[in-house]
């Protein structure tokens, strides 16, 4: 794994936080929803370039360029973060279960 290739990418990573972060201070509040999906976007992306992915965090990343591109309908939003948020926690719960075997 080329380590400084992902340092500069998580270094990039947090820049876009925080400027996102400072931003919300002059944006409407859902711009934050959106930002918050874009840098999960963005994690997942640095992890698949960096070998560190699998086929649920693909496929969760690709949920979340969808959801990136569809339009700003806050209540299709919240059905979709409510349910890559589920599907996410019931991924944990089988790689803990999976782990503690």
């Amino acid at each position: 794994m080329d380590t400084e290739t992902l340092k500069e990418d998580l270094f990039f990573l947090i820049g876009f936080i925080l400027t996102s972060m400072h931003g919300l201070y002059h944006e409407p509040a859902d711009y934050g929803i959106y930002r918050l999906l874009d840098a999960g976007g963005r994690l997942l992306s640095i992890m698949e370039a960096h070998g560190l992915s699998d086929d649920f965090l693909r496929k969760l990343g690709l949920e979340i360029e969808e959801e990136k591109e569809g339009s700003m309908d806050s209540d299709r939003q919240k059905d979709t973060i409510s349910r890559l948020a589920m599907e996410y926690t019931e991924e944990l719960q089988r790689r803990l279960s999976i782990k503690n075997h």
